[in-house]
């Protein structure tokens, strides 16, 4: 959770509540307003952003290529049944292929 480009003077609470960080367990204060930002402060009402370590370290690359906007979901093997990542699904295929 984090920046949002639309977030604006304008824009209103639609939540907020007490809750804890799902990643490092810190209690934690939910935001979310009406243009669509949502983001964890750190409880005490000054405004700061709970920068959780554990999340960065956990965070995964997108699975959207940047160049042409499509999902990189992996794909399944017709033979083997394995989720295959695209940049490997026509290599595996040509393995299972040769006699």
């Amino acid at each position: 959770m984090g920046y949002v480009p639309t977030h604006g003077p304008f824009c209103e609470k639609r939540y907020s509540y007490p809750t804890r960080c799902p990643s490092c367990r810190l209690p934690v204060v939910y935001f979310e307003c009406t243009c669509g930002s949502k983001i964890f402060l750190v409880p005490g009402g000054s405004g700061e952003t709970h920068e959780c370590r554990i999340a960065r370290l956990q965070a995964r690359p997108s699975r959207i290529d940047r160049r042409t906007g499509q999902v990189n979901a992996p794909k399944t093997c017709p033979f083997c049944f394995r989720q295959i990542a695209p940049a490997r699904y026509n290599r595996h295929i040509a393995k299972h292929a040769k006699p």
